[in-house]
């Protein structure tokens, strides 16, 4: 009789035993650090469950089974806390000096291409299991662009891409994500115009907090390294708070289709590609502080070719998430947020003015110049000079009829020595051209 209740006992235990749940997993991985404040590889673990774990002689390998990192001893997680494993501890205090939650060396690096990183209890049993990839689908500011992969559901598929996300710069080590909340962000890309209202590429930033912000010496660059692509904020340039700045590729195709823009700057001379890339900032310490890197695929909003900008929905959102960028307008809203009903594309782009020639001599001059205007057939033109930030400061002609050609003197005394684009505009368009006054 004794030796049936055994069995009894054994039978109704067992399911238990077989299916004790794990509830510790892999949460966020830094596989390949950007460059400006690399605190090395690192893994970081996630106790979802209700009740305390010791982890202390877990193992920690990436696909190869002779990497292997034993966590230390008595090494406890309570519920919903985290454990760190740092491939440099020295590297990694220098960038986080405040989080203590964490232990290594690990022994080995991660592959920036492909790894696995896996999970296995002090029996060798294997836990959890992940194989990232730094191809899409996989989260694209993870490889090199300043984020992490981080884990959205613990319970959901470990190797499906979208059950990670490329949260902030630095990722959040040793804690929950929460919104990054950085002060200036990435607010609108023109990265693809069509022919017909060509501006340019342009992007516009924007200071979400209630400080002034000093951006002078920050510098802009899209994703490929080198001064050709690198474009440096004037100093000082201070954005007040709630307030828009944009950087313009071009000022002289800028400027014409958006007139009432002056809150800007330019020209930065590289391309923005309108497939999608990686585009960031650097503080005047050197150190990423913006980063995004927009596609041209679902589910980004299609601008390719088209007359619309990515416009940023919500600044605590993931910025390298499509969902949280929008299409609002043609033309976009640069230097300004966005608003509805949208104005008619032709009360906001004139198209370029042909069949009408210009030149201004000399070029650059010393005090006034001389601009000639040539025409195919008669016009009725009006000359306006603008600064570079598309203020109007002198008005050259208010209606002037041009049959064959016709000289004008542009420059009065009192403007000062810079750059200044010259603008004639008729019935069909306008043309700008560039002049310097030393």
């Amino acid at each position: 009789m004794l030796k049936n209740l055994h069995i009894l006992v054994f039978v109704i235990l067992s399911p238990v035993l077989c299916f004790a749940q794990n509830t510790v997993t892999i949460s966020e991985i830094n596989y390949n650090s950007e460059a400006s404040a690399d605190p090395g590889n690192w893994v970081e673990l996630y106790n979802f469950g209700s009740a305390s774990v010791n982890i202390g002689g877990w193992l920690i390998k990436d696909n190869n089974n002779a990497n292997v990192y034993v966590l230390p001893a008595n090494t406890t997680l309570a519920s919903q806390e985290r454990w760190l494993v740092s491939e440099d501890l020295a590297l990694f205090n220098s960038v986080f000096p405040t989080i203590t939650n964490v232990s290594g060396p690990l022994g080995f690096g991660l592959g920036n291409k492909t790894d696995m990183v896996r999970l296995f209890n002090a029996q060798n049993q294997l836990l959890v299991s992940v194989t990232y990839y730094d191809s899409i689908p996989w989260p694209q500011g993870a490889d090199g662009e300043g984020r992490t992969l981080e884990l959205l559901d613990p319970m959901g598929n470990m190797n499906d891409p979208a059950n990670w996300f490329d949260g902030c710069i630095g990722g959040s080590p040793g804690a929950a994500y929460t919104p990054c909340n950085d002060a200036i962000i990435f607010s609108e890309i023109n990265c693809n115009s069509d022919s017909l209202h060509d501006t340019d590429d342009w992007v516009e930033l924007r200071n979400v907090s209630d400080q002034p912000i000093d951006i002078g010496g920050w510098k802009f660059m899209d994703d490929t390294v080198g001064a050709a692509h690198t474009y440096v904020i004037p100093s000082p340039r201070v954005i007040q708070p709630h307030s828009n700045w944009v950087l313009v590729q071009t000022l002289t195709k800028f400027v014409p289709l958006n007139p009432t823009v002056s809150n800007m700057e330019g020209p930065f001379n590289f391309n923005l590609n309108g497939k999608g890339e990686w585009i960031r900032m650097y503080d005047n310490t050197n150190k990423l502080r913006l980063s995004v890197h927009y596609d041209n695929k679902l589910p980004w909003p299609d601008v390719q070719g088209n007359t619309y900008t990515l416009e940023i929905i919500d600044s605590l959102g993931k910025m390298n998430n499509g969902t949280n960028w929008q299409t609002i307008c043609p033309g976009g809203s640069p230097g300004r947020y966005p608003s509805l009903p949208c104005l008619p594309l032709s009360g906001i782009y004139s198209p370029e003015l042909s069949g009408v020639e210009m030149s201004v001599s000399p070029n650059p001059s010393v005090g006034a110049a001389t601009l000639t205007l040539a025409v195919n057939q008669p016009e009725i033109l009006s000359v306006v000079i603008r600064d570079i930030a598309g203020k109007e400061v002198e008005i050259a002609a208010n209606t002037l009829y041009v049959d064959r050609f016709t000289t004008l003197e542009i420059g009065n005394p009192t403007l000062p020595s810079g750059i200044y684009l010259v603008e004639c505009r008729g019935e069909r368009g306008i043309k700008v051209i560039k002049w310097v006054k030393q």
